[in-house]
């Protein structure tokens, strides 16, 4: 049975094990996911070789989604530019990330799973656009933002989307607590876009439905995992989340949530030794993607510019993510940067600074969390370490 996806920044990994398998990270994927959790790998191979950095795996539909992505986001930004109202982008875009889910899967089970992430996606928007009314201060927000990580991500485990994991929900969150100047027509205006954004979502799905393509697979969907690993997932979620962002305010950093995304990202996987692979991909991807960013943005750019880079290089990164993690993040970071770049008044090289530190600092928390969880994920492999 092809292997699940595992999602972007938290995309799934269909191509991503099949490339980890040729590079000997995997013995193999076993044939449900109780028995794939139970399976591991010694630690050391999970450090990833040079030439995994570089090696790209099989399309399986890859550009599919991100069209499907790229057009589900740029449409909401084109209108609200229209309408001279480019500083609501952000709740348009993070529902927009909706698109990615339901990757390999039958057209109309695809739109299933986008409608019920979307649920979730519009909650988290509005619960953040209204936890902005109260202006957090950075701790309260890490703590928000922590339980509502770990709540989706069990969400997802037990509904059993793909990619799984809480990125995208933990992003909108934060981001849009984030917002400065948010006052009560602000929520309003969250719930009214986020919602249009994932009926844009929706609308493109189904209109991409009718042109078949050999990713449109009827592959059985995986048993449930066992609670204990939901439970387990979760918890390490919350711990690493709480620890990194927490770890990130207290060095002053604007946005903690960027080490609390690097936090939660790796724990979704199969085995400890991809959780940890997945982390070393995130690192040297990071870095790697920090140099075209610093060169690329000493162009000044208008806010609208700016935004319609975003979505391009959106839908460039769900092009790799599950074909190459480390080059998906080459697009992602310039990315990123971007999005903070469009409220005005944040030096450059502090955003460069800062992406780099935080990184460091979620990826610290994730490992530790990874490790602490390992024998609760894996029972069996007594004398494993990875």
């Amino acid at each position: 049975m092809p292997p699940i996806y595992f999602g972007w920044e938290e995309s799934a990994v269909l191509a991503k094990e099949k490339l980890l398998q040729r590079s000997s990270l995997f013995v193999k994927e076993v044939g449900d996911v109780s028995s794939r959790a139970q399976q591991g790998l010694p630690i050391a191979e999970a450090v990833p070789r040079l030439v995994d950095f570089v090696q790209v795996g099989p399309n399986d539909g890859a550009h599919r989604v991100s069209i499907r992505l790229a057009v589900s986001a740029l449409m909401p930004v084109l209108a609200l530019a229209a309408a001279g109202r480019l500083e609501w982008s952000p709740y348009a875009l993070l529902a927009s990330t909706v698109a990615v889910y339901g990757r390999r899967r039958p057209p109309r089970t695809r739109l299933r799973v986008q409608a019920e992430v979307a649920a979730a996606q519009v909650l988290v928007i509005v619960g953040g656009a209204a936890l902005a009314l109260a202006r957090p201060a950075p701790w309260l927000l890490v703590v928000c933002t922590a339980f509502v990580a770990a709540a989706t991500a069990a969400l997802a485990d037990i509904r059993r989307w793909n990619p799984p994991g809480a990125l995208f929900f933990l992003f909108g969150f934060a981001v849009c607590a984030s917002l400065p100047g948010t006052d009560l027509a602000d929520v309003a205006v969250a719930l009214a876009l986020s919602t249009a954004s994932v009926v844009t979502v929706l609308l493109v799905t189904a209109l991409d439905a009718p042109l078949k393509h050999a990713s449109d697979t009827d592959t059985p969907i995986p048993g449930p995992l066992p609670g204990r690993i939901i439970a387990a997932q979760a918890v390490a979620c919350l711990g690493a989340g709480l620890a990194a962002g927490l770890a990130a305010a207290a060095l002053g950093i604007d946005r903690p949530y960027w080490a609390m995304v690097s936090a939660i990202i790796p724990i979704i996987g199969s085995t400890t030794s991809a959780q940890l692979s997945r982390a070393g991909h995130r690192f040297v991807g990071t870095l790697a993607g920090v140099i075209p960013a610093a060169l690329l943005f000493q162009i000044h750019m208008s806010q609208l510019v700016l935004l319609l880079l975003v979505v391009a290089l959106m839908g460039c990164t769900e092009a790799f993510v599950t074909r190459n993690y480390a080059g998906a993040l080459v697009f992602l970071t310039p990315m990123t940067i971007a999005m903070a770049l469009t409220t005005p008044g944040v030096p450059l090289s502090t955003l460069l600074v800062d992406r780099c530190l935080e990184t460091a600092v979620g990826l610290m928390a994730a490992v530790v969390a990874i490790i602490a969880t390992h024998r609760i994920r894996h029972p069996r492999t007594a004398d494993a370490t990875g």
